[in-house]
């Protein structure tokens, strides 16, 4: 009897150490935020945040309309430094060249979303995604595309 009792205290003790050393699961207390500070034929500046931890998360960008129904174009990390921002850890911004997929000569609608990251700084799958502040900036880059319009109805212009 005394074996066996010693044997469970033995096993209970071999399962707390292996369970103190597992990682703990990450919270997803809060949804990432941010604005959009730019978008034209040069640049695609910004800043996001996930008060979920102080590690950079990723902005993605977005052509035509905001997932899912846009044309998906990059990812971008934000961890730029801007001293513009309320926080102690200020490595949040991003900045890109405008991506060639925005040269078509026929205006195109730049939408980026802020990405959701847990605690540990990891995506969270199906996370809630917004779209930054000041999103949804139409821009016109390269040779004007004259197809990009439709023609006039001759029966309606006199």
């Amino acid at each position: 009897m005394k074996t066996l009792r010693t044997s469970v205290i033995l096993g209970f003790a071999l399962l707390l150490l292996v369970g103190a050393g597992s990682a703990q699961a990450a919270s997803d207390y809060f949804d990432p935020v941010g604005t959009d500070d730019r978008a034209d034929c040069t640049l695609l500046a910004g800043w996001a945040k996930d008060g979920d931890t102080t590690l950079p998360i990723q902005v993605h960008v977005y052509k035509g309309g905001p997932y899912p129904y846009g044309t998906y174009v990059t990812a971008v990390v934000a961890n730029k430094y801007r001293g513009d921002l309320p926080f102690a850890d200020k490595n949040h911004g991003y900045s890109i060249a405008t991506p060639a997929a925005f040269f078509t000569g026929c205006p195109e609608t730049v939408y980026v979303h802020a990405i959701d990251v847990d605690t540990n700084g990891n995506i969270v799958p199906g996370g809630n995604n917004p779209l930054l502040n000041l999103t949804g900036r139409t821009i016109r880059c390269g040779t004007p595309d004259p197809s990009c319009f439709p023609k006039p109805d001759p029966d309606i212009q006199k």
